[in-house]
Order: structure tokens, then sequence, then C-alpha cells
């Protein structure tokens, strides 16, 4: 679940949560924050969770967009993960 505000187009800020079931985590829902810049055809993420605590897990996104062909007008830039890094 992600919560994010983007004062100007290129750039967001955020809350973000997820529920795992992670090697040796006593946390079964963690909680945390995030930081995106993109343009028309990139954006980086930068995800971290558990924030304040000493079990804090960093989550990285590099996403590449790209236009296609389409049946729906709406649809047709299509987004494409390009890199996650834990």
């Amino acid at each position: 679940m992600q919560i994010t505000y983007s004062p100007v187009d290129w750039f967001h800020v955020g809350l973000t949560a997820q529920r795992t079931l992670a090697f040796q985590t006593a946390l079964d829902v963690q909680r945390g924050l995030l930081v995106s810049v993109s343009d028309s055809k990139w954006e980086f993420t930068t995800y971290i969770y558990n924030p304040i605590v000493t079990d804090r897990a960093w989550f990285l996104r590099l996403r590449q967009f790209f236009e296609c062909e389409s049946a729906r007008p709406d649809e047709s830039w299509k987004s494409l993960p390009l890199l996650h890094f834990y």
C-alpha cells in the first residue's frame, strides 16, 4: 500500500506499508517512507521500511516507461520494472 504526495510532476514522497513473512523478522507489517524521482521515460524509487528501528530494510526500484499499441487509449503507456534491489 502506498500513499504519495507530488509537489511537482517529477518528485514524489509518501508513506508505504507491506505485509511480509521475511526470514528472521519479527514484524508482520512493515511501515516506511518512499522517495521517487521521474521523467517521461524513467522512474527511480527508494523505499525504506522500519526506519526508526535497527532492523530496517531498503528497497530500490528502477522503472522504464514505454509506449505500446493498445486497444484502449488510456493504456498507451506501460511500465517495466528493470531493477529491484533489496
